[in-house]
This record gives structure tokens, C-alpha cells and sequence, in this order.
């Protein structure tokens, strides 16, 4: 499902993961990631009036933030897109990989995303392209994560806002098919 150090030396016959290098691809494995359609990407962002999106997936932010009643789903895509387009912040973790769905939906409706151990991630790994800072919010834990947010000026918040809408636009299907592409004929 993933590269990571442990699958690379599982795919060449239990080779030590030196061979490759902890973070390096042999020439002819290619890394692809989900994306998104360009479609479901927000064209025009809007007034954030709440904090963060109501479906939270790291268990400690939901319940610091909702006691033990956790949010369930949306029953709509819409109603999830416009929950996530009306909050300054998504929370994301690692679920059964690194890469999800979720990490590009949060960024598509203008949200930013934070995503917990972010810096635990293999660089091989999708997403590709997230940096802590610079267009997303990489966090260890709620006190951490609250501590990162009040330390934002607004326009702090709207650099990464405009990061992550870029980095989200070029991890559109349609660019990622035109990356896929280029990397091929090379």
C-alpha cells in the first residue's frame, strides 16, 4: 500500500535497507499518492467561523475538545465539504497508512491542515509535498497543537492557507496524471 524503509527491504528479498538508503527509491519504483478532483477543489474561500472542523480523527484533539462524545460523520459529501470550508482547521493522523483521502479534502475546502506526527512520516511516503510551516500544521499532541494555533497572526494563517491551496491545486488528479506522465517519458 505504501513505501516506507520496511516495504522497500521487504521487496528486494530482504536486502538491508542501507543498500537503498533509508529514504531513496530504486530507479524503477515510482511513488504515487491519492488526489483530488480539480472539481472538488473550493474556488473562492470562505469566512471561517468556527475553529476547527467538526469531524475530528485523533482521539486525544476530539476529546479535549468534546469530552467523551465523539462527532459522528456527515451523512453528505456536501455537508462535509461545507463543514470543512466554515473551519480554519482539519485534523488528520496517520489512519491505516500515511496517505489518505481526508488530507486533501481538508486542504480542497480551504482549511489547513494539521496533522499529528507529521514529522514521523517517510519521506517516500504520500503525501508528498506537506510541510510543517509552510502549508500545513505537523503536531505531536493537544498541547502542542494548541500552543502551534495561538501562535498564528492572521497573517500567518492566511500564508498557510494560501500554501496549502497551492499545494492542494497541484495535487489535483489531473496534475498528478501530468506529473505521472512527464516521470515516465523521462
Amino acid at each position: 500500500r505504501e513505501i516506507s524503509p520496511e516495504t522497500i527491504h521487504s521487496i528486494y528479498l530482504r536486502l538491508p535497507i542501507s543498500k537503498f538508503g533509508k529514504n531513496s527509491l530504486p530507479k524503477n519504483v515510482k511513488p504515487i499518492s491519492f488526489s483530488i478532483p480539480k472539481k472538488k477543489i473550493t474556488k473562492q474561500l470562505t469566512v471561517k467561523a468556527k475553529t476547527f472542523a467538526t469531524h475530528i480523527v485523533d482521539i486525544e484533539v476530539a476529546n479535549k475538545l468534546y469530552g467523551d462524545t465523539l462527532q459522528e460523520p456527515f451523512e453528505t459529501e456536501s455537508d462535509y465539504y461545507n463543514d470543512l470550508q466554515h473551519s480554519k482547521f482539519g485534523i488528520t493522523t496517520k489512519r491505516a497508512g500515511w496517505d489518505c483521502l481526508r488530507h486533501y479534502e481538508i486542504a480542497a475546502n480551504g482549511s489547513i491542515i494539521c496533522f499529528k506526527d507529521l514529522d514521523k512520516k517517510p519521506e517516500v511516503c504520500a503525501p508528498h509535498g506537506l510541510i510543517n510551516g509552510k502549508n500545513c500544521i505537523g503536531y505531536t499532541n493537544y498541547s502542542d497543537l494548541m500552543h502551534k494555533i495561538s501562535q498564528l497572526s492572521e497573517s500567518d494563517y492566511k500564508s498557510l492557507q494560501l500554501a496549502s491551496l497551492d499545494w492542494i491545486q497541484k495535487s489535483s488528479t489531473i496534475e498528478r496524471v501530468k506529473t505521472l506522465i512527464h516521470n515516465y517519458y523521462k
